[in-house]
């Protein structure tokens, strides 16, 4: 319905809150790109026909994205652009810092299962110390 009547068009964004269920609108960010613009522009150039769930989160102490893609491997999540059709990829990883990954399914619920996959990725540790 908001987008109906504001009719937006070119580069932005609009951020929501869910307060008790309810729908506020927090940001409208016009004329410029945002946070979700990246994802979307990966989506659109390697898998179009796909849903998409992009999270953001501090990976585990001490995790470096050659661990955590291999563990995607092994898991059978990882998006390989050009050979995968659906899995997990990581658009950011700033060792001990912040990660923001994207997930490509068949449909919202597909998404949901590869994020949890994923996450199992990002704490599966031989180390205790580490987690």
């Amino acid at each position: 319905m908001f987008l109906d009547k504001t009719k937006p068009c070119g580069p932005g964004g609009v951020d929501f809150l869910s307060v008790d269920g309810q729908p506020y609108l927090s940001d409208l960010n016009t004329g410029r790109f945002n946070g979700c613009h990246g994802p979307k522009l990966f989506r659109e150039a390697y898998a179009p026909d796909q849903d998409f769930y992009v999270w953001k989160g501090r990976p585990t102490r001490g995790l470096t994205i050659q661990e955590f893609w291999g563990r995607c491997i092994e898991a059978g999540c990882a998006f390989q652009p050009g050979r995968s059709e659906r899995g997990v990829f990581p658009l950011l990883f700033l060792r001990n810092r912040s990660f923001m990954f994207i997930a490509l399914g068949d449909d919202d619920q597909d998404c949901l299962e590869l994020r949890k996959v994923a996450d199992q990725c990002l704490v599966a540790c031989s180390d205790p110390l580490l987690l």
